[in-house]
């Protein structure tokens, strides 16, 4: 209002030039703190809070002169006074002196000063007449309502270029050249120092995986990518080939990047250019002067592209710095990803190690725990250290609050799978993952691994992992997950066409044959079988992981036929082979297999307790983390191996180590073959029952036969028994490999029995080409059921 405007001159004609001062500096600091928040709270440009500050800046001399000005060169406000009255003799030009005004007297008191008559007053009561007609308290406000509106005109312009997509604010996604969600490519940044460029390469992905408008091709794409162009993985993947690759797989733009030493320091530079012509669309820079500025500095570089290719400034704004949700520790970012580099080609245990040394260097680097956790516990804890990946998933978990949003879910999801062993919880996790992007694959495939086995719900997880392929159709853990539930719903056309599809993307993936093998003895064809388990040794020669999974399928494969011999070769050499890679655990479970098949098929309890006590005083229990043992399989083998006689001696110490188990099926199953070996059937039908999971649907029914038989009951025996054999089960080779012989056998003299001809021959049959070319030891039982055979087949014409 005109009052509080006039009221407000008034007040700055009574402040001293320090007080103006004062007032000012205050007054600037509120502003900035004003700009500040509102800045926070509506997302404004970085760019906004230094123009406010420059303009206060530029505001300090004009407010300070006007205050000089109008204070007076003194520091003391001069008298002003009126201009003289004329002497009384004197009148107005061409003016008669009759009638003039008498002469007034004048005082010696100043006027009276108005707030606008002291802006045109003279500076002192004595010299020359200095009019400052610029440096008014009208016109600094006036200017500094004028600078407001500069800085709203700035603002507002750049928001108006930025959206419609025009000017040097446009982004790229406003003006159509990238498409909401486009998957682009990271191609390795370059410098003198290689492990250097490492690090940041896989920092700057880091940030840029938590943008909302575009998406990044996985490592794993790209590696197996990089393999069919005949392009070497293992290599930094350059501008060239990164374009050349973007092009084949259909991406239309690649991020390429840069870091040149300067002094102590580095200059980062990032580009985005399109894939075809290599045009730079976007080119952005950042400084840091030292190791220790490194990442921060790839932070502000990150934020910038995000900003340049369409991010909102609210996501930008909102999302924690780099250094927090990685590591302010350039060398264990340098550790890091070095470890993610050795994952991707599937050396874990060399991933493993290299992440020990990173949480060494940096014990709060959460995104490294949480990654060598998943390292020891994926495959069933296949590097023979579950309980380090179990703890380090806890060590993630507890530090969930310096990870990114996707992070912090994956590391809540593995906590509670595999520390609180609560799949319902994990499922949640994953399923608040897919509301924020649905087609996080990694979210898609650990969900469908939860919902299939764990809740049997197979078509969802068929579903979920179509669409995890569609999204990365180069993921050799997707292709496996599905083949996995399309064969537990009994769908083998579909498991085929999954197959063909794999293989045909990823020929030198060793995952493809294995599980082909696998296929294959669930469909009694062994000899195809046994053809694909050698390949799984020959793809990486090198690879530990891949000579124990060969010769573990080619003994299940033996076991089945009753070649024990040949089947116990294999399992020794699983054996060597994991002590070899330095994992006692998965020696010892080969072990325990080669002693649980003298008790399941030769029937010789003495022989496999020998072997198993052998087998647990080479790799003693007590040496092992509290859960690196096989404790599933160990339960089950010395319950069916000792029997009445302390059984339960293993599932005991399972469950005081592990009271959580995961696995309470396998403590099921372990107490129910102690039950029937106590003799108590109705017992072990009991927990038979409460251990059936939809995981391994066959698991349970050769129990629960032979307890009906135990009850006398042969009729519900032979509903388990074809119950058994009609479940579908991709993996079924293992259960198989102990049970299948003589359940075949079983079935053809209980049907033998009752006086069904027609079945006691057809399984007959079946044991007799089962067992063909099994060991000699078990050939008066073949030649027995073949004997049976003719008879019966002779008897009915």
């Amino acid at each position: 209002s005109a009052m509080s405007y006039k009221g407000l001159i008034h007040e700055m004609h009574r402040r001293s030039l320090w007080q103006v001062l004062g007032i000012y500096l205050a007054g600037s600091w509120v502003a900035l703190q004003v700009v500040e928040q509102l800045a926070e709270a509506a997302s404004l440009p970085e760019w906004v809070r230094p123009l406010a500050l420059v303009l206060l800046v530029i505001g300090f001399p004009i407010v300070m002169a006007t205050a000089f000005v109008q204070e007076g060169v003194g520091g003391r406000r001069a008298p002003v006074t009126k201009d003289p009255e004329p002497p009384l003799d004197a009148s107005p030009p061409g003016a008669d002196s009759v009638g003039a005004p008498a002469p007034t007297e004048v005082t010696s008191a100043p006027a009276e000063v108005t707030p606008e008559a002291a802006d045109v007053t003279s500076v002192g009561a004595t010299g020359p007449r200095a009019h400052h007609w610029m440096f008014t308290w009208r016109n600094a406000i006036l200017g500094g309502v004028g600078a407001l509106l500069l800085l709203g005109l700035a603002l507002g312009a750049w928001m108006t270029s930025r959206s419609l997509g025009i000017g040097p604010a446009a982004t790229l996604v406003a003006k159509g050249v990238l498409e909401e969600q486009a998957t682009l490519l990271l191609t390795d940044f370059s410098a003198d120092d290689a492990s250097l460029a490492r690090a940041a390469t896989e920092a700057i992905r880091v940030d840029l995986d938590q943008s909302n408008v575009i998406d990044l091709a996985d490592p794993g794409f790209v590696h197996a990518a990089l393999e069919r162009m005949e392009q070497d993985p293992e290599q930094p993947l350059d501008l060239s080939t990164g374009r050349e690759l973007a092009v084949r797989e259909g991406m239309p733009a690649v991020i390429a990047g840069e870091i040149t030493a300067a002094g102590t320091g580095y200059v980062l530079t990032a580009r985005v250019l399109t894939a075809d012509q290599g045009e730079v669309l976007v080119s952005d820079r950042e400084t840091a002067d030292d190791d220790s500025e490194l990442v921060s500095a790839i932070n502000r570089l990150s934020k910038k592209l995000r900003e340049r290719i369409g991010e909102s400034l609210r996501d930008l704004a909102g999302g924690p710095p780099l250094e927090r949700v990685t590591t302010g520790d350039l060398e264990a970012l340098r550790l890091y990803s070095q470890a993610v580099r050795a994952s991707e080609r599937g050396e874990n245990q060399q991933a493993a190690d290299l992440l020990e040394e990173t949480v060494a260097r940096d014990s709060t680097f959460a995104m490294a725990w949480r990654k060598l956790g998943m390292i020891h516990v994926s495959g069933g804890g296949a590097l023979g250290q579950m309980s380090r990946g179990v703890e380090a998933l806890d060590r993630a978990y507890a530090f969930r609050d310096r990870l990114t949003e996707r992070e912090r879910h994956l590391a809540t999801a593995g906590y509670h799978s595999y520390v609180e062993r609560d799949d319902r919880r994990a499922a949640t996790a994953y399923e608040q993952m897919l509301q924020s992007d649905p087609n996080d694959n990694w979210a898609l495939n650990n969900l469908a691994i939860i919902v299939g086995p764990d809740f049997g719900e197979y078509e969802r997880a068929v579903e979920l992992l179509e669409r995890a392929i569609a999204t990365d159709t180069l993921s050799s853990t997707h292709h496996w997950n599905l083949s996995v539930a399309q064969a537990n719903l009994g769908d083998f056309d579909g498991v085929q066409a999954t197959l063909e599809g794999w293989r045909r993307r990823l020929p030198d993936n060793a995952l493809a044959p294995g599980f082909q093998a696998s296929l294959a003895a669930a469909q009694l064809d062994f000899e195809t079988a046994d053809h694909y388990a050698r390949e799984v040794a020959t793809i990486r020669p090198g690879n530990f992981l891949d000579q124990a999974f060969s010769h573990a399928l080619l003994g299940w494969s033996a076991a089945v036929r009753g070649r024990v011999e040949a089947a116990s070769g294999h399992f020794r050499d699983a054996e060597a082979v994991n002590r070899e890679r330095g994992a006692p655990g998965e020696a010892l479970g080969s072990a325990v297999r080669d002693a649980w098949l003298q008790q399941t098929l030769r029937n010789d309890p003495e022989t496999a307790a020998a072997r198993l006590e052998e087998a647990l005083g080479r790799y003693p229990l007590e040496e092992m983390g509290p859960l690196d043992p096989p404790w599933d399989i160990l339960s089950v083998a010395h319950a069916q191996i000792h029997g009445a006689s302390g059984g339960d001696e293993m599932v005991l110490r399972w469950s005081e180590v592990d009271p959580n188990a995961r696995y309470e099926d396998d403590h099921g199953f372990a107490l129910a073959w102690f039950a029937l070996a106590d003799g108590d059937p109705a017992e072990a039908i009991r927990r038979f029952r409460d251990a059936e999971t939809p995981e391994c649907q066959p698991c349970a029914m050769p129990g629960l036969a032979a307890a009906f038989e135990a009850t006398g009951q042969p009729d519900s025996a032979i509903v388990y028994y074809e119950e058994y054999l009609a479940r579908p089960q991709l993996f079924r080779i293992v259960t198989d490999s102990r049970h299948l012989g003589p359940s075949v056998e079983r079935l053809g003299q209980l049907y033998d029995g009752q006086g069904d001809l027609e079945n006691a021959a057809k399984y007959y049959a079946m044991f007799v080409e089962l067992w063909a070319e099994a060991d000699e030891e078990f050939q008066p039982r073949v030649r027995a059921a073949q004997a049976r055979l003719e008879e019966i087949l002779a008897e009915r014409g």
